[in-house]
């Protein structure tokens, strides 16, 4: 009982932001039960969200090292690593998230941000491709897809990959921006309104 009303605790202090108090219960849970996998995945996101990189690697790695076919903790360390300037190791991970669960829409999407800032224009497009099929009300997927293809002048594509964006997501007002942009081009004006 002692142990499950900590765990709740830390809960409640990550919800309110109390990060140090939630990370402070989470290790001391850890220290009663190291291979808690529920516990050691708590702390890794908390101290990504913390931009604690490094600890939250520790805490994936630790996860994957007695369950290494758990697809959140590819994942969530993708994240760290990327979030380290590791976009070798996020990639692997990701690569390896998507085979054990290749219906998470977040992964596809992660690896296209990656891709697209490598210049990596093709595999980041089909990484988006991937989270909108995945996921087809995936506004900011969509959204990115359309900035791809407009960079590439396939700009009715782009259009309706913002109007895919704007439909899920009505308030992404840069969305309607890049597809006035692109409806001024397309000499369709009227439509940009």
């Amino acid at each position: 009982a002692h142990m499950q009303a900590r765990l709740m605790r830390a809960k409640l202090a990550e919800q309110s932001g109390e990060f140090e108090v939630a990370v402070g219960d989470l290790s001391y849970l850890m220290e009663q039960q190291p291979n808690d996998v529920e516990t050691r995945m708590l702390r890794g996101l908390l101290q990504h969200r913390r931009g604690l990189s490094a600890e939250a690697v520790a805490d994936f790695t630790a996860v994957l090292e007695t369950q290494p076919e758990n697809a959140d903790a590819h994942f969530r360390r993708a994240l760290a690593y990327n979030q380290m300037s590791k976009t070798d190791l996020a990639i692997v991970d990701l690569k390896t998230c998507l085979e054990l669960n290749p219906k998470l829409a977040d992964a596809y999407y992660v690896q296209g941000n990656i891709s697209a800032a490598a210049d990596k224009t093709q595999e980041a497009k089909e990484s988006y491709q991937k989270a909108v099929e995945t996921n087809p009300s995936y506004a900011a997927a969509w959204y990115n897809l359309g900035n791809l293809l407009f960079n590439e002048s396939s700009l009715d594509e782009a259009v309706a990959a913002w109007t895919k964006a704007i439909e899920f997501q009505p308030n992404l007002f840069r969305a309607y921006n890049n597809r006035a942009a692109a409806l001024v081009k397309l000499e369709r004006s009227k439509e940009a309104i």
